[in-house]
């Protein structure tokens, strides 16, 4: 590691920890017609890395399957995880049990495991367990939340620590922030800013697209709308209609 100060900068640097990660030689280079190293070949126990970096910091991890620049690149012990794109699933060290499809999908995951993450950007940083994504941009914005699902392009992609929600259809829940056992089933409005209003709220089940203008902190509502997000039947949290 090298730290070069420029002329302003003052100040110290204490306590830095670091861990040396010694990068595995590849067992086959595949280079350009300029002589330069594009892809690489690695391959562990029932395992293959094929890349540029991809499981390049391997050590005792078992059973994986990597193809990509720099998939699993970072990938030290977790076993049993297969990802497929550019960067999926770069910074995994112990996560086990992954599966991924698609450039960057759950690339900023350390130690979390049995997710499923497929399409460009799904579960991009999260560092979470027993999640599925399936779609562009689905759960992009998910860190530490467990046990979600979300099917369809954005869907879920402002949800950040909820856990146990279910989001079917393009962009469905995509504001709810940090609400958890939500059910939203049907496609979010297509422009404008997040508008199905709960960020917060918890334990609702909404079926019909695109719904808006709820309540941020809405909680256990079954509501049903039609196509045109116009609410048809509404039971509140007391169990009125």
């Amino acid at each position: 590691i090298v730290f070069t100060p420029n002329s302003t900068w003052a100040g110290t640097i204490d306590n830095v920890s670091l861990k040396l990660i010694t990068q595995s030689s590849a067992i086959q280079n595949i280079r350009n017609s300029s002589g330069t190293i594009q892809n690489e070949l690695r391959t562990a126990t029932n395992s293959v890395y094929f890349g540029l970096n991809a499981g390049r910091a391997n050590t005792t991890g078992i059973t994986n399957t990597a193809i990509g620049a720099r998939s699993m690149g970072a990938n030290t012990t977790g076993n049993n995880n297969v990802a497929t794109g550019y960067r999926s699933l770069e910074l995994n060290t112990t996560g086990s049990s992954n599966t991924v499809v698609g450039t960057t999908a759950l690339a900023f995951n350390y130690t979390g495991s049995s997710n499923t993450a497929v399409g460009s950007a799904a579960l991009n940083i999260a560092n979470s367990s027993n999640n599925t994504a399936v779609g562009t941009n689905s759960l992009i914005a998910l860190t530490i939340g467990n046990s979600n699902t979300a099917v369809g392009d954005s869907s879920g992609q402002g949800l950040i620590s909820g856990s146990s929600n279910t989001f079917v259809g393009r962009r469905a829940g995509r504001d709810i922030t940090t609400g958890s056992y939500n059910t939203v089933i049907g496609a979010g409005l297509d422009s404008g800013a997040f508008v199905l209003g709960i960020t917060t709220g918890s334990s609702n089940t909404i079926i019909g697209s695109r719904i808006g203008a709820l309540s941020a902190t809405l909680s256990n509502n079954i509501i049903l709308a039609d196509g045109a997000g116009s609410i048809r039947a509404q039971w509140a949290s007391t169990g009125a209609l």
